[in-house]
């Protein structure tokens, strides 16, 4: 779960300014936490037996991973190109772009990167009129044959951003769902 709270929100500030005026520890309850944990069991329709907050968008992505490792006993992540994960050696190693990782070697093993569903700019080089549907979308058709031939096939986790560079790059209408459908099957 990520939120962008935005710069200079007034109401961010003042509850931030109230919490910072109270103790703080990494571990424990408090009053808010208990409102945030319910909320997102709510919200989420108690879908989930547990909710591990974390202190940034890195180590969201990280802890992710390897809870997924740990859960499937499986170890590769299946992530995609223009893709950002983080600051850190593994969320640079998972992110997509190419700035994160050049000169930063070698890579974190056990990374496939797939093309992202850009239909303005399909790296497949097909327009939106010739993908999706019962046709099935090029660029999963792509990342099957990527994770055949260049992964051990052992995935634990595929990290997809809902949208890419700041809301500009929507995947297709049922793009998510076939991704998922996929990840399941693997």
């Amino acid at each position: 779960l990520c939120v962008i709270l935005g710069q200079n929100n007034q109401a961010f500030i003042d509850v931030m300014s109230e919490a910072l005026r109270k103790p703080t520890v990494a571990k424990g309850g408090s009053e808010v936490k208990e409102r945030l944990h319910n909320y997102l069991m709510e919200t989420t329709n108690h879908q989930f037996n547990h909710v591990h907050l974390t202190t940034s968008g890195t180590e969201a992505a990280e802890w992710a991973v390897l809870m997924a490792q740990k859960l499937t006993g499986r170890s590769e992540v299946v992530t995609f190109w223009n893709s950002i994960h983080g600051r850190t050696k593994f969320g640079a190693a998972l992110s997509g772009l190419p700035a994160r990782k050049v000169g930063y070697g070698p890579l974190a093993p056990g990374v496939v990167y797939a093309p992202y569903p850009n239909c303005n700019d399909c790296p497949m080089g097909k327009c939106s009129c010739a993908c999706g549907g019962d046709k099935g979308f090029a660029c999963l058709e792509l990342l099957d044959r990527k994770y055949r031939y260049e992964s051990a096939q052992d995935a634990a986790a595929v990290i997809v951003e809902g949208y890419q560079a700041a809301g500009l790059c929507f995947p297709p209408e049922g793009y998510l769902k076939a991704l998922y459908d996929w990840a399941k099957s693997k």
